[in-house]
């Protein structure tokens, strides 16, 4: 055989390699989610495809007598089919009841590596509870000092008959001590059957201390039933604490040293650095961009070949949006660390390294395509 010819092979199969996953099985959409009606006749349209040959098929459980599949070519290839709903005056169980469309690749005799792919999608419907039934939602997001925060809750009215008066109410606690911060009032709304309604409103936070908090919310509706739904957030301030350091560096080499850093702010922070001082000597790490309340690690070095063996005074600090905070502590000098020092969580400011390394990727698909063609035109013209 010829070089060229191995050296095709041996390109075709590392491209093959780096593309298992070009073509696979898919379905649209991804779910259907509606409410019941009685007698309700209804065709819910799935396109599929990706695959060569695939079945269809569905799980209706109690509804599987009122579910009719309308599949075109039953084990072929791409298609489009529907499932048709023919559903009955009440539904089995109030509350959710779902169905789910299932679409299973059919795998060839000669197929050599791969697994058989599956999907489920799911159709969920919403019958209503006799009487009176609501579910709750409560949001409320974190903010920084001197920002208000937003409450919002959703009753949703899931029974059969209408809600007169419903009233909501949330209490803010701290989580530190359990204290209660504030109430917050909404206004009486009545709610029809079916009906979604929403609650909006705010807290100050100019006089509030920064830190996490537990907002309580409850709502009251029609005989006296109450629901209800917690929901944390964090009031934050412009701070970031060192929780952990470097304690220990070995004689006679550059080290690499590393400061664990918490954010309290609610936004994100750019260009944020640190630093450790040793017998008057400064070094710093990269600069890091951190995400709202992250905990990450910096990481830098220090040569500590001019040191004794001994115990240093050293100063942690980490710079950040003109301010910085400091941590003094205690490093022991040794002649052999045992341990090892963790890497670093986080990527520096910039490009990160897997984006570069799908960068490289990409291009090194790129090259073998091109090698592929260039091997086969050239053997043609042979």
């Amino acid at each position: 055989m010829k070089r060229g010819t191995v050296t095709g092979f041996a390109v075709i199969f590392l491209f093959l390699l780096f593309i298992p996953n070009i073509h696979a099985l898919s379905v649209a959409p991804g779910f259907y989610r509606f409410d019941f009606e009685p007698n309700m006749k209804k065709s819910l349209t799935f396109m599929v495809w990706g695959v060569k040959k695939l079945n269809i098929s569905y799980k209706g459980a109690d509804l599987d007598p009122y579910i009719t599949l309308n599949d075109p070519a039953p084990g072929g290839g791409p298609r489009t089919v529907q499932l048709l709903l023919d559903l009955p005056e009440t539904m089995p169980k109030p509350g959710q009841n779902g169905i789910e469309f299932v679409a299973l690749e059919i795998r060839e005799d000669n197929a050599q590596v791969g697994g058989v792919a599956e999907i489920h999608i799911p159709i969920l419907i919403q019958a209503p509870y006799p009487g009176t039934y609501a579910e709750m939602k409560l949001f409320a997001d974190s903010v920084n000092q001197g920002q208000d925060v937003e409450f919002k809750i959703l009753v949703n009215n899931l029974g059969k008959k209408d809600l007169s008066a419903v009233t909501p109410i949330v209490k803010v606690y701290s989580t530190d001590n359990n204290e209660l911060i504030k109430t917050i009032k909404f206004d009486t709304k009545s709610v029809e059957s079916g009906v979604i309604e929403q609650w909006i409103e705010h807290m100050k936070t100019t006089d509030v201390v920064s830190g996490p908090y537990l907002a309580v919310g409850n709502v009251t509706y029609d005989g006296g039933n109450v629901i209800g739904k917690n929901k944390g957030f964090k009031v934050g301030h412009l701070y970031m604490a060192i929780s952990n350091y470097s304690k220990v560096l070995q004689r006679g080499k550059i080290n690499k040293f590393f400061i664990d850093v918490e954010s309290q702010w609610n936004s994100h922070i750019k260009n944020v650095y640190g630093t450790i001082t040793i017998n008057g000597t400064t070094e710093k790490t990269p600069s890091y961009a951190m995400r709202p309340w992250a905990n990450m690690r910096f990481a830098g070095h220090f040569d500590a070949s001019e040191l004794e063996l001994d115990e240093y005074d050293a100063e942690f600090a980490v710079y950040y949006e003109d301010q910085f905070t400091k941590e003094e502590g205690k490093v022991r000098i040794v002649d052999e660390i045992k341990e090892v020092t963790p890497e670093i969580v986080e990527e520096p400011t910039g490009i990160n390294t897997t984006t570069l390394a799908i960068a490289g990727l990409s291009v090194v698909i790129v090259l073998l395509i091109i090698l592929i063609i260039v091997l086969l035109i050239k053997k043609k013209k042979e």
